[in-house]
């Protein structure tokens, strides 16, 4: 049975192999394939093309659909809206000049103190000065130990820290403290032979300052620098007890932890 081997893609040669023939002699060449057909290339044509331009999405769609009340819910009048437009309109006039007295004090001013009560802070250092009943003993006979608010019913407002600036006296319910180390030194030694300077680190208290300026509220006593701390301070936060005497000068001092 004659077998193919193929020579090339186009001629297929057929051999067959009778006992004793030559094998030129039974060669049989087969006609070649016709050529293959080559088409001119067609370009193709852009999908944008063939699909037509991109559409236009309409700018409605785009932007946030306006959220609309439900059927039957409550609506502000238009006389609501008035006056409360009248009542925003009246606290920016308000915090554009200065104030000074508590009867200018408004509820704004309250929800502003009570907002920046529950806010979390960073620790600061606080210091408080005292030289009553203090000797040179003083500080070798300290026990550490917190330092409780002053007595009376607490006032934790912002009208009670108007109040205290004021009349220059601690609020109820808070601990007086300063920022301003030269400060506690001063009020320490002052009429006094010697004082005791405390260092807390704190991080529940209000800046005097900061809260009356964000109110344009005047502070009389802005150099104080005051911290009051709403609350009793804790023995663990006291982190350091210095002596001084009458200028000022360092006589001894203890640190903690």
């Amino acid at each position: 049975m004659p077998t193919g081997r193929p020579l090339s893609p186009q001629i297929t040669v057929l051999q067959a192999k009778p006992a004793g023939a030559p094998a030129a002699a039974n060669l049989a060449v087969r006609a070649p394939a016709p050529p293959p057909v080559f088409r001119p290339l067609v370009r193709q044509q852009p999908l944008q093309a063939k699909m037509g331009a991109p559409r236009t999405v309409p700018l409605a769609r785009v932007v946030a659909p306006v959220v609309q009340l439900k059927k039957g819910a409550p609506k502000w009048s238009d006389g609501r809206k008035a006056a409360r437009k009248a009542e925003m309109d009246a606290e920016h006039d308000m915090l554009w000049r200065e104030r000074a007295l508590t009867t200018e004090i408004v509820p704004s001013d309250e929800v502003f103190f009570q907002e920046y009560l529950a806010k979390r802070k960073i620790p600061r250092t606080a210091y408080r000065g005292d030289g009553r009943n203090v000797n040179a003993g003083s500080l070798a006979a300290y026990v550490r130990t917190g330092v409780l608010p002053k007595p009376g019913a607490p006032d934790i407002t912002f009208a009670g820290v108007v109040d205290h600036t004021h009349s220059n006296s601690s609020p109820g319910g808070m601990v007086s403290t300063t920022s301003q180390r030269q400060g506690a030194i001063d009020w320490a030694v002052d009429d006094h032979r010697y004082g005791l300077v405390f260092e807390f680190l704190v991080s529940d208290y209000i800046d005097v300052n900061s809260v009356l300026s964000q109110r344009n509220f005047r502070n009389r006593y802005h150099g104080q620098y005051e911290l009051l701390i709403p609350r009793a301070i804790y023995m663990s936060e006291v982190k350091g007890v210095s002596l001084y005497q009458t200028g000022g000068v360092l006589v001894a001092s203890i640190s903690y932890p």
